[in-house]
């Protein structure tokens, strides 16, 4: 009761998104996700939806502010990542507008990241990327596709040594599936950007340098509860590098660790050519609501959770030994419900990655959209 009314004070101070939220002091608990619509203004006869989105992660280091415009079935976006941690500022636009109707639109998105002390596996490296990209999108059995082509301009060389450059250009064709909101693969205590499949070819001829296929799943299901009120999920994601030529750029790795990917270790601590990771989350739920008329909220699904995690990044994808898996336990709470109109989603983490000499890692999140 004393931490859902902690987590409801929080909500309060971050106000009806009338401006950025900063991040706490703490760099053991961190708010993942905090969603504000702001409510349509007139533009002469053109309604225009503002709708700013902000991303606190104070475990991981992610911050990101991303202000969206849209006109007439149009859209810009303009966003900004930065992350304390390991050096890294990213800028990006996007403009989308439809191609028929709405059921195949045009995405053009131009981004700049800027790594200085970026680390790569415990090193830091300075880094420089510009990619430009183009996305064709439509609707197909229940799943936005994604068809892209993209070009990044890339430069990276070690911290110590400035002079010891890998560079080049990264061409790559892609397709990417993200099922609907309303499809089963997404359960309602699961984020639907982490629902997605996606196929990536980079190839050379017109000045990319690399050659490679990679393609990688990140999917979770609802599974049968030991009650009905009780939620269980279970979280798969898979991913592989394959036919690379020369070799794989470390920006094209795959990272392992962190809230979103095995929690109870450093955020992208590991990175390799390939990717496994499991998961299961159970969600006992709680005897109890809250309401408050004062902050016109209220947490009314409330969940115990009990979670398991286990993963793995390596060169030597075939080689399935248990002695490179890596495993973390753990528990935490799970509150769902409302602040006025909109929805108010809290989670709090303690997971403890199952390996000498590692001590325990908190978490805690926040939607509110």
């Amino acid at each position: 009761m004393r931490l859902a009314a902690v987590l409801l004070a929080l909500a309060a101070l971050s106000g009806p998104a009338r401006g950025a939220a900063t991040p706490a002091a703490s760099s053991t608990t961190g708010v993942e996700s905090v969603v504000a619509k702001l409510p349509q203004v007139s533009s002469g006869t053109v309604k225009v939806a503002v709708s700013p989105t902000m991303t606190l992660s104070l475990p991981d280091g992610d911050n990101k502010l991303i202000v969206e415009n849209n006109v007439a079935d149009r859209s810009l976006k303009l966003g900004t990542q930065y992350n304390y941690i390991f050096g890294k500022i990213r800028y990006w636009a996007s403009y989308g507008m439809p191609v028929y109707k709405k059921a195949i639109s045009l995405d053009a998105v131009i981004s700049d990241d800027i790594g200085f002390g970026r680390i790569y596996n415990n090193s830091k490296f300075l880094e420089r990327a510009r990619t430009g990209l183009t996305r064709m999108r439509f609707f197909a059995g229940g799943a936005a596709v994604f068809l892209g082509l993209e070009r990044t301009d890339w430069h990276l060389s070690p911290f110590v040594d400035p002079n010891l450059e890998d560079k080049g250009l990264i061409d790559a064709v892609s397709i990417e599936a993200v099922p609907s909101i309303d499809s089963n693969l997404i359960p309602e205590a699961v984020s639907p950007d982490q629902t997605r499949i996606l196929y990536r070819r980079g190839f050379r001829g017109l000045g990319g340098k690399w050659h490679f296929d990679k393609i990688e799943g990140d999917i979770s299901w609802n599974i049968p509860a030991f009650r009905d009120i009780d939620t269980d999920v279970f979280h798969i994601m898979m991913g592989q590098a394959m036919n690379v030529v020369p070799e794989l750029p470390l920006r094209e790795t795959f990272a392992l660790g962190g809230i979103s990917a095995l929690k109870g270790y450093g955020y992208e601590e590991y990175r390799g050519t390939g990717v496994m990771l499991g998961g299961l989350e159970y969600g006992w739920r709680l005897p109890f609501v809250i309401e408050t008329t004062h902050w016109q909220a209220g947490l009314t699904k409330n969940h115990f959770l009990l979670f398991g995690e286990i993963g793995r990044t390596e060169y030597e994808w075939h080689n399935l030994q248990a002695r490179y898996f890596k495993r973390s336990v753990g528990a935490g709470l799970r509150f769902q419900g409302h602040w006025g109109d909109r929805g108010l989603h809290f989670r709090v983490y303690g997971a403890q990655a199952l390996e000498a000499g590692r001590t325990p890692l908190w978490y805690a999140m926040m939607d509110l959209k």
